[in-house]
């Protein structure tokens, strides 16, 4: 859980998801998406496989047109 602040944990499967199948490391990036469906985009800051760090943004300026488009 998330509280909107800060760094994002994400452990378990999701954290073995991003390290080992997808591979990322430290410094890449990606796009998540948040409770209310919003895109953000973030920055891993540790991988493991039992827990990573992101660094997550703000939702991107453009969610409510995207939330159109995927709604059609």
């Amino acid at each position: 859980s998330w509280p909107g602040e800060g760094p994002c944990a994400v452990e378990g499967r999701a954290a073995r998801h991003l390290s080992r199948v997808l591979r990322l490391a430290p410094g890449d990036r990606l796009v998540a998406i948040d409770r209310e469906g919003a895109r953000r985009d973030c920055e891993l800051l540790e991988s493991g496989p039992e827990r990573c760090l992101l660094r997550v943004g703000p939702p991107r300026a453009a969610f409510a047109e995207e939330r159109l488009q995927d709604a059609r």
